[in-house]
């Protein structure tokens, strides 16, 4: 008989790059800052040290840079929201889209002068298909991984990357193993 197993946090979400650090680590600085308001129920927010939701892509920037430059988090989380409206508002691929990309692209480069030699990863959610997504087809399934750092080969990976592997990236950076339920692998091997 298969049973089934609840993957659940200590918030009882599923476990998180934020919960599993914490009960590691509890000394650890985290802090997110994030553009989509929705982004505060998907983390265990009391494992935070800060976190903030900061409306449009350009002031949670800012926020994000003040905030490394001030307090030095160990992990911080940052999330821009504007290329996401430029799908579903003018649809995936549209020129509208693109010049929205580019922009956050300027804005992500002020993020990674300051974080100066830390680790950093950006990545997207998910992409698109007109002005929705969720489908099963590569346009909405296949999203940029930028990895950057200190402990990082540069060169394009080869292996396939899924965004499952994100969070144990993220965790054995730290030294920390992932929560037994998560399926990834760690890009840094």
């Amino acid at each position: 008989m298969y049973k089934r197993q609840l993957c659940k946090g200590p918030e009882g979400i599923y476990p998180n790059v934020f919960g599993v650090l914490k009960a590691a680590k509890p000394k650890l600085h985290l802090a997110a800052i994030y553009d989509w308001d929705g982004f505060g129920r998907l983390f265990d927010r009391g494992a935070a040290t800060h976190a903030v939701h900061v409306l449009k892509s350009e002031e949670t920037t800012k926020a994000a840079v003040e905030y490394w430059n001030t307090r030095k988090p160990d992990f911080l989380f940052v999330h821009l929201d504007d290329v996401d409206h430029a799908g579903h508002e003018h649809a995936w691929e549209s020129a509208k889209y693109f010049e929205e990309a580019g922009r956050i692209d300027g804005l992500v480069g002020m993020l990674v002068e300051a974080a100066g030699r830390a680790l950093v990863i950006v990545v997207s959610d998910h992409g698109g298909t007109d002005k929705k997504h969720g489908n099963a087809n590569m346009n909405d399934l296949q999203i940029p991984v930028i990895v950057a750092g200190p402990k990082v080969k540069q060169g394009e990976m080869k292996a396939a990357v899924n965004i499952y592997d994100l969070a144990p990236t993220i965790t054995g950076a730290f030294g920390v193993a992932g929560d037994d339920c998560w399926i990834g692998k760690s890009l840094l091997r």
